[in-house]
């Protein structure tokens, strides 16, 4: 890690590479099962404010629509999964 190699970042655009947490059961940050509307859901969190971003019968469009506000919402600094 050499100096011209770093990029400028805030705590929280570097706070984005974090791993998964141990209780991730879905393998996508921000996308959840909620047992009682039997749906997947999508939410973003972004400047201290969670945003929904949508809830979704299918896994994979839940997925979709997250990675989706990840790249409007984080930019160059989004999850490279």
């Amino acid at each position: 890690n050499k100096i011209n190699n770093l990029r400028l970042a805030t705590r929280p655009e570097n706070g984005r590479n974090r791993k998964f947490q141990r209780n991730n059961t879905s393998g996508v940050t921000g996308v959840c099962w909620l047992k009682k509307r039997k749906r997947w859901v999508a939410q973003i969190n972004f400047n201290g404010k969670a945003m929904w971003v949508g809830s979704y019968v299918n896994k994979e469009d839940a997925i979709q629509v997250r990675k989706e506000a990840e790249k409007k919402y984080f930019g160059e600094f989004r999850r490279s999964d």
